[in-house]
């Protein structure tokens, strides 16, 4: 892993920590105004544009700061396209039963890849593609399937199950095309594509009324290149065991966090205490739950468990953080951008906290939000919440 630190001019380094302090004041005078006794909303709407613009400066430094080290592109998760036969020992050899959905979101099509494990040496790779339809006699457009998952996002937390109607309707246009390839594989590997990273597709229902998840294992990987990066990296850290078994953190009130003071999660802590318990350890709950004691003991945990609310930036995917306790140096948000430059050794990262799988989709490595900051910061395998926590 390389470190970008170390990549670093003196002069970098010094307009790095120019931006960072501009980026924390100007969060800091936010916090204030939301904790003042009367926000006038004037004058958040005034801070907020401010920490929007420290935000954007700090994210084009790091953007122009890749283009000036291109060794830097591996911290990037940045990897060079392999041909079709390439795929078969890596993805398959341990793996016979994988199945592979890749996406391709356009205007006014919608393709479906299908990769599969192939018959014989000759053939050691089957694709199929599928040209999705919205129903018979149309094809799916970009902006009717948006429509429809922007309408399911709504609907799928209701418990009156008023999802479930759409929920066949996206299963039908989305996966049943795959049937033949889907039937006797038990673990299926999501890329998505645009607005399908927003989609949680093990709630779609089948012909049998039955969730995908009740038939299927199912995953989901930034690209092909990356999953197979990300199958090598869990090997070695199979092989590599972290000294300690488990990090668990949990925050069920943020008396020092302004905007989530009266957003309270009651079960948040036992959650984590009872997590602890299985594995014989202790876990970090109320003023312990702090961003300096995870950043200070997370990075050599075989497991990692966070139990808090998630704050997602769709805007400046990099700013999505991880709610946690305040100290005297920090705002209490572990952000993605933080993540990136950190060097974990865990196998696993839960992130049960709202809407952390989602972020800004961009093009190649899917997207930038915490699940790709794990990734990137040396975690093969996140397991992340699609919706509110309520």
């Amino acid at each position: 892993k390389i470190n970008i630190l170390k990549s670093m001019t003196d002069a970098e380094r010094q307009k790095e920590q120019e931006l960072k302090a501009n980026f924390i004041a100007a969060s800091a005078q936010l916090n204030t105004a939301y904790s003042g006794s009367t926000p006038e909303q004037r004058r958040i709407d005034e801070l907020k544009q401010q920490l929007n613009k420290a935000r954007d400066a700090y994210a084009e430094f790091r953007v122009n700061l890749f283009i000036a080290h291109p060794e830097l592109q591996l911290q990037r998760a940045s990897y060079d396209p392999l041909a079709l036969a390439q795929l078969s020992e890596p993805l398959f050899a341990k793996n016979p039963n994988l199945c592979l959905l890749s996406y391709l979101v356009g205007d006014d099509k919608t393709f479906l890849f299908v990769i599969t494990r192939g018959k014989n040496a000759n053939v050691p790779v089957d694709l199929n593609v599928y040209t999705l339809k919205a129903d018979k006699n149309r094809e799916l457009t970009a902006k009717e399937l948006k429509d429809s998952l922007n309408t399911f996002r709504q609907r799928y937390t209701n418990e009156a199950g008023l999802y479930k109607q759409l929920a066949r309707d996206l299963y039908k246009s989305l996966l049943a095309p795959a049937k033949s390839e889907l039937k006797d594989r038990s673990h299926v590997v999501i890329i998505p594509d645009g607005i399908l990273y927003s989609l949680p597709f093990q709630a779609l229902i089948d012909e049998q009324d039955k969730h995908f998840i009740e038939s299927h294992t199912v995953s989901y990987a930034p690209s092909i290149t990356a999953l197979i990066q990300m199958m090598k990296l869990a090997d070695k850290k199979k092989k590599n065991n972290a000294n300690k078994p488990l990090f668990a953190m949990g925050r069920g009130t943020f008396p020092d966090q302004a905007q989530y003071r009266s957003l309270d999660l009651p079960k948040a802590e036992e959650q984590v205490k009872s997590i602890a318990h299985l594995f014989g350890v202790t876990s970090w709950t109320g003023t312990e739950a702090t961003k300096a004691k995870a950043i200070l003991e997370m990075s050599t945990a075989r497991y990692v468990h966070f139990a808090t609310h998630g704050e997602l930036n769709e805007v400046a995917p990099m700013e999505s953080a991880v709610v946690l306790g305040k100290s005297a140096d920090d705002d209490g948000m572990l952000r993605a951008r933080e993540l990136v430059d950190m060097d974990l050794q865990a196998e696993l990262v839960v992130l049960s906290a709202c809407d952390t799988g989602l972020g800004q989709p961009v093009s190649g490595e899917g997207i930038m939000g915490l699940t790709w900051a794990l990734f990137v910061a040396g975690t093969p395998t996140s397991m992340v919440t699609q919706w509110q926590v309520r």
